[in-house]
């Protein structure tokens, strides 16, 4: 992947800078948790060795070092919040049309799980989904569903945009929410609806309401608006998301099974884990489930595979982001409250998230903001 190429590259260019040093006195927790993960995971490899361990421990430690860059690139900005929210708008921006593309044409890109002309398990409907660049859709949703708060948060803030860069911010913002109900993710349905209200609860206590800009918008957005909700209700993909709502509503037994046996290796491994990517090899060994799966939890994975000791830092890691949260202010408060209320319903829609490189930005996007605005 390009962005592991990347950030190997570009590792020789956090030594040049003097500003490196006092960063690292700094943050001395923050390259203690990388260092510690990088001897635990080869640890875990040498200790637990199959085909996939070796990758799966390469990959992992890559992430970490593009964390780590991250943080320290967006430590050299002066406005480190600004070019983190265009970083994301563009970002997204550039996946909305590929994926109305694979809506509205069935046409998807080669590294797709899925193909065209998809048929949906028992009720026979076809699979409209997008899932652009990312092989997987449900990756996509969290992408999606993570990017929505930041995005979004250029409302709260005392940045000057215009009334025109609204309406397109606007705009985004709902196709991205189509986007996920097309791909009919309950869990991202709900962590968007999550930020959405947390986000109006933020903007209606600024006092931020402006009733003529909102007419004048409305009469833009409305029938825009009309059209879509028309569309989502005349197609087939609504069938399919309500079919998933009353047959299984939120819940899901094959995942929570995997749960389960997510924390029967942990307890099995004497909580040091069963190795970097060994999740599934260990599942099907056991003979527990005819569908190997990964978990679909970040949290489960993360003790499976890495024990507890890697699962503690971890967590101290998430609290020296969102301790951050009650010494913030305005959008970067709605942001860090945003990713951390949502935060338990975005580890249960993909898998695999500890070797996905978007999710490692996202946390050093979150690392980033928190110590941007404590530094302002």
């Amino acid at each position: 992947m390009p962005s592991r190429i990347l950030a190997m590259a570009f590792l020789p260019f956090c030594f040049l800078n003097r500003f490196s040093v006092r960063m690292y006195k700094q943050q001395s927790f923050f390259i203690v948790f990388l260092l510690v993960s990088f001897i635990y995971s080869f640890l875990l490899h040498l200790l637990n060795q199959t085909s996939v361990n070796l990758n799966n421990t390469i990959y992992f430690l890559i992430n970490l070092l593009l964390l780590i860059e991250g943080v320290y690139f967006s430590s050299l900005i002066d406005k480190p919040y600004l070019t983190i929210w265009r970083a994301w708008l563009i970002f997204i921006s550039l996946t909305i049309p590929i994926a109305l593309i694979e809506i509205f044409l069935d046409i998807h890109l080669s590294v797709s799980y899925l193909s065209s002309d998809q048929v949906v398990g028992l009720i026979g409907l076809k699979k409209q989904f997008a899932s652009v660049t990312f092989g997987n859709y449900n990756l996509y949703n969290f992408i999606l569903v993570a990017s929505m708060p930041i995005i979004a948060s250029i409302f709260l803030s005392e940045e000057k945009i215009s009334n025109l860069m609204r309406i397109y911010i606007l705009a985004i913002l709902s196709l991205m929410l189509f986007v996920i109900i097309v791909n009919a993710s309950r869990g991202a349905i709900a962590s968007y609806a999550l930020s959405a209200f947390i986000f109006l609860w933020y903007f209606i206590k600024r006092n931020s309401f402006k009733p003529l800009f909102f007419l004048k918008l409305s009469v833009v957005i409305l029938p825009v608006l009309g059209g879509i909700i028309y569309y989502i209700l005349n197609a087939d993909f609504i069938t399919y998301l309500m079919y998933r709502l009353s047959s299984a509503g939120f819940e899901d037994n094959v995942r929570e099974g995997l749960f389960e046996n997510g924390l029967n290796m942990l307890f099995d491994s004497y909580l040091l884990g069963v190795g970097p990517g060994n999740f599934e090899v260990r599942l099907a060994q056991l003979g527990k489930s005819a569908r190997i799966l990964p978990p679909h939890n970040m949290f489960i994975e993360l003790l499976s595979e890495y024990g507890i000791f890697i699962f503690i830092i971890f967590i101290t890691f998430l609290l020296k982001i969102y301790t951050r949260t009650f010494k913030s202010s305005g959008e970067i408060k709605f942001i860090l409250l945003a990713s951390i209320l949502t935060l338990p319903i975005n580890f249960l829609i993909n898998s695999n998230y500890i070797y996905v490189v978007y999710m490692w930005i996202y946390f050093g996007t979150l690392f980033s903001i928190s110590r941007a605005n404590l530094s302002s």
